[in-house]
């Protein structure tokens, strides 16, 4: 296994690990197939209530912020 972890940028999350992304659906396709820990880093100011989700959309596993681990 080449990957265990990967680290994810992104917009926007919540804190069950829904993601804003930048549109094009990279990490989503990338990682689809993959049993990977997905992590996203994010400031505090990025943590939303809600966001969109869409079927293709991965969930990740936890988000670390510059405040705490969600």
């Amino acid at each position: 296994k080449l990957i265990d972890i990967s680290v994810i940028p992104g917009l926007a999350f919540t804190r069950d690990g829904i993601r804003l992304g930048y549109g094009k659906a990279v990490y989503d396709k990338l990682l689809a197939d993959l049993n990977v820990l997905k992590i996203g880093l994010a400031f505090s100011l990025q943590i939303a209530e809600k966001l969109p989700k869409e079927k293709h959309d991965l969930k990740l596993d936890f988000v670390v912020t510059n405040e705490d681990r969600l």
